[in-house]
């Protein structure tokens, strides 16, 4: 039953990324900051769902809740670091062409922006992990 919900959940998380994607673009909305937001928590809870589904064999048998939950919690925000860093390089690559592109003011904001970014990363899988690993 776990597996097939994983299965099921990958393509349409994917098809509803994109189309949010689309559609952000489509109404130039990549400015408002709840999109950003929304994105990072959901990003980060449905990455520690896809890392605790691949991880499942490892997690469950040698190492408790507390060290299954750092686990998780660490992966998802190395993850949300190295996007992070690619933002940034991305920012200096392509010299402004992508903000265009996508009708945004810019790809990357400052501290606080990446502060935010990575908050929601954690606290979407520390959610996930809490919600998930204690119930089962």
């Amino acid at each position: 039953m776990e597996n097939k919900l994983y299965r099921i959940s990958a393509p349409t998380l994917l098809v509803l990324f994109i189309s949010n994607i689309w559609f952000q673009m489509e109404l130039s909305l990549s400015w408002r900051v709840w999109l950003d937001v929304t994105y990072h928590f959901f990003g980060g809870f449905f990455v520690a769902m896809f890392l605790y589904a691949y991880l499942n064999n490892s997690l469950q048998t040698k190492i408790g809740f507390l060290q299954r939950t750092l686990v998780i919690v660490g992966a998802t925000l190395f993850i949300g670091v190295m996007w992070e860093f690619a933002e940034y390089g991305a920012s200096f690559i392509f010299d402004g062409s992508i903000p265009k592109l996508l009708h945004a003011k810019m790809l990357i904001g400052g501290l606080d922006d990446t502060i935010n970014d990575l908050l929601m990363d954690f606290l979407g899988s520390f959610i996930f992990s809490v919600v998930h690993l204690r119930t089962h």
